[in-house]
């Protein structure tokens, strides 16, 4: 991950704000995104990703496993959504 992010002068131009610019070219909307909510957004989805996948490894881990499996998504889904 090192490795990618110290290639790439501004990781949010093919991520994020790509993603944006996009989205807002498809619905030709005019909205326009300030840079630090296009970052808020990023580390929110981040953040979420990374707490699914630490209850993920709680899951696994009490089943007595170090790798995740499909059903242990669907069980974090479940409690999760709940």
């Amino acid at each position: 991950m090192r490795e990618i992010y110290a290639n790439v002068s501004d990781p949010l131009k093919g991520g994020a704000r790509g993603r944006c610019a996009r989205d807002r070219e498809r619905h030709r909307s005019d909205a326009r995104f300030e840079p630090e909510a296009i970052e808020a957004m990023q580390h929110a989805a981040e953040a979420f990703i990374v707490e699914r996948f630490q209850h993920n490894y709680r899951i696994a881990n009490h089943f007595g496993r170090i790798t995740l499996q499909v059903d242990d998504l669907s069980i974090v889904d479940d409690l999760c959504d709940k």
